[in-house]
Order: C-alpha cells, then structure tokens, then sequence
C-alpha cells in the first residue's frame, strides 16, 4: 500500500524516544559472574583436607548457586527498571474505502510515547539498585554460612576420628592390662576379681565406641549435604595436623575488624533501597507527559495531516499518594531498625567468639604442656608399681581411665578451639583465602 513508507518513516524517526541510556554507575556496576563448571570439581584424595572441602563446598552447594541465581534477576532487574516503557504505533483505517469505484487512500498512522515524571527512572534504578546489592550480599551470606557449616562439620569429624584413635590405644592399654592380671591370676598373686574387672572395663570402651560410629555418621551426612551428595556416600578420613596451634596475636585480632557480615551489608543495602523508594513515592506527586505524533490522511486539508501532541498526567489522588509516601517511610524506618540489629547480632557473636579462642588456646596449653604429660607419668609408675606388686589394681584402672580422659579432653579442647576460631571468622565475615564471591 502507497502510505506504508510514510509509517515506516515516522518509526524511523521516533523510535529512539524509547532508548534510555544507563547511567554510567549502573554501567560500571559488576555483573554476576556465569554459573561454575561443576562437572570437574575434585573433592578427595587419600585424605579429606578441610581447605579442599571449603572449595568444594563453594562450587557444589546448591544454597550457594541459589544466591547467585537471585543476584543475577536482581541485577537484570536493575537493567530494565531504567527504562522507557515500549511507545505504541496506532494505524487506523476505513475499511470501506479500501476498494470499489471510489476507492480512497486514506488512513492514520500514529505514535505515543510516555515518559515518567523527571527523576523517576534514576529513582527506581537506585531501589533495584539497593536490591540487587542486597542479593549480592546474601549470596555471600550464604556461600559464608556454608563454608561455615563445612568447618563445623570437618571440626567433628576431625574430632570423632581422634577420639577413634584414643580409644583404640586405650584398648590396647585395658589389653595389655588383662594379659598382666590373668598372669598374676595364674601364680596366685591376684584373684580372678581383676581380670574380670578389666573384662568389664572393656566392654564399657566397646559402648563408648559405638557412640563414635553414630557420631561419625552424622558428622559424614552433614558434609555430604552441604557437597550436594548422598548423605550415606563414603569419605576419606580427616587430614590431622597435631600440632598446637599458634597464639592468635594482635594482627590476627586487628584483621578481624576489616571484614563485615553479609547480613550487614545485605541490610545497609536495603535500607539505600529503602530511602530510594522514598524520594521514588514523592515522585508519584509529579506529572507524567505522552507524546504524540501522527500523520492523518483522513483530513482534507494537507497542511492539517502531520500532527504532534502532548498529554500530561494529572495525580489528584492525594490519599493514595500520601500512603504510598507512609508505605515508603515505614519501609525506611523498617530497613534502618534491621541494621541496626544485624548490626548488634554481628557485634555480639565476634565478641562472644573472639573471648573463646584466648580462653580455649590457653586451656589448650595447660593440657599440652602440663596436665597431659604429668598424667601420662603417673599412669607408667602406677603399672610399674603394679606389676611389681607394690600397687592395687583399681588404682591401675583409675591411672588408665585418667589419662584417657585427659587425652580426650586435650582433643575435645583443641575441637572447641577450632570451632571458636571458625565462629570468629564467620561473625566478622572472613571468606577462605581466594574467594571473592564475584
């Protein structure tokens, strides 16, 4: 038809109204990165080691992807809301003088394009903003949490397999001992009451070890989730490293305070979305304009065909837009209480946290340094005393006993450490060494 040129030219020349350029820090702002190859991730070895299973942990969690995703939606959000809404293109005709005798070339092509009050583009880009900046934060918030979970879980099964190797020594010790006792039976030096009590003792380490077994169960199921894996999937035993761990220092302490939670900033986000919203609904108040623009065949006269217009937007609904100015404020004031309770929640774990780690170092020394060793003495010159016959075979058994308990002790203590250490680092915010959760 002889007036199609005349509405492609009118898109040609319009249709740029509709582009919105990005402001140059939305453009700057750093997109989500793709999602991680999951396919090659290697997770054991001979041995499980506990910074391997954080990186794994990093890569397969499905929490974690989870936080990405919704990153990703948020910071797309943040690309659109900016935007001009899409212009409409109207094209009207009469159909009943498109054929016949007196057929007429007559139609109207037009174009609309509405524009937002000035500033509520920039507005709604700063409230997606502050939103996807929040979701970025609990993705971290929850990449931190699962490698928190993972230290956790490893710090037990560390734990459990130690306490595995206390008691098989222990074991060794009662066998040792009921070897002696039967000995001494045989002579008729001792009764049959001794190696019948050390009988017992033994079948009493049997029940404690398989309390060990349930407790390793756990501690393998824990992990296996947080790997996205069968929770009955088998594991390679724990990397030990026995030596004592070194006296956190003031650099250690000072670090602590250049980290922030990611519910601290996820709120502080917020409460940016939050105040954003609110300069947003005082925008409501202001006039919105269309533009129009059309070419109408239908009149006469050719100098009345081309036409341009404007509507403007009339917001006379006052209780409307003064709720929604009461909906933003309370959201602000909402968003400002909620950092300041993260913000206290955040201060109280690192305070709670940092006063463990000293504590639990320094019983740690005096089991390492002192009670171990003195207990450990005290058990050889009791068997010593009783193989010679100088000692009574429940004092044989309490010397054993204590320096199991002492060894399991020194363990459980150096477990609680760890576990204090990693609760710091998990309430100021401390990611493994090379993750930048970006």
């Amino acid at each position: 038809m002889r007036h199609l040129p005349a509405l492609a030219a009118v898109l040609w020349i319009l249709a740029p109204l509709g582009a919105h350029a990005q402001s140059d820090s939305m453009m700057a702002r750093m997109r989500p990165p793709p999602p991680p190859d999951t396919t090659r991730v290697e997770v054991f070895g001979d041995s499980l080691e506990a910074g391997a299973l954080m990186g794994a942990v990093l890569k397969l969690n499905p929490d974690i992807e989870s936080g990405r995703q919704a990153w990703t939606a948020a910071d797309a959000r943040t690309r659109s809301v900016g935007s001009l809404p899409d212009p409409m293109v109207e094209y009207m005709v009469a159909p009943r003088t498109l054929a016949g005798a007196d057929a007429m070339n007559v139609y109207r092509v037009g174009f609309k394009q509405r524009l937002p009050a000035f500033g509520t583009l920039s507005r709604r880009e700063e409230v997606a903003a502050g939103e996807a900046g929040a979701a970025h934060a609990e993705y971290r918030g929850a990449a931190l949490h699962a490698v928190h979970e993972a230290r956790l879980a490893f710090i037990e099964y560390s734990l459990v397999d130690r306490e595995q190797a206390i008691y098989t020594h222990l074991q060794g010790l009662l066998e040792e001992v009921h070897r002696t006792a039967l000995s001494r039976y045989s002579v008729s030096t001792a009764g049959a009451q001794e190696a019948l009590q050390t009988e017992v003792e033994l079948g009493m380490l049997d029940h404690e070890r398989f309390g060990l077994v349930r407790r390793r169960r756990q501690a393998i199921a824990r992990i296996n989730a947080l790997l996205h894996r069968d929770p009955l999937a088998s594991l390679p035993p724990p990397r030990q490293e026995s030596a004592h761990p070194p006296k956190p220092n003031a650099d250690f302490w000072l670090s602590t305070q250049a980290h922030e939670r990611p519910e601290v900033t996820a709120a502080t986000e917020r409460l940016r979305a939050a105040q954003a919203g609110i300069s947003l609904a005082r925008r409501e108040r202001l006039p919105g304009i269309e533009l129009q623009a059309a070419y109408d065949r239908f009149m006469v006269e050719e100098k009345m065909r081309a036409m341009v217009g404007i509507s403007l937007e009339l917001p006379i609904h006052f209780g409307r837009l003064s709720a929604m100015e009461d909906e933003a404020r309370a959201n602000a004031l909402m968003a400002e209480s909620r950092l300041k309770s993260e913000r206290d929640r955040a201060a109280l774990e690192a305070t709670d946290a940092a006063t463990r780690v000293p504590d639990y170092w320094h019983e740690l020394g005096v089991l390492d340094q002192v009670v171990l060793p003195t207990t450990e003495r005290a058990y050889k010159a009791t068997r010593a005393r009783y193989e010679t016959g100088s000692m009574e075979f429940v004092t044989l058994l309490g010397a054993a006993r204590d320096l199991a308990r002492m060894r399991l002790e020194r363990e459980r203590t150096l477990a609680d450490y760890l576990t204090a250490r990693a609760d710091l680092e998990y309430a100021t915010g401390q990611f493994p060494a090379g993750w930048k959760g970006e």
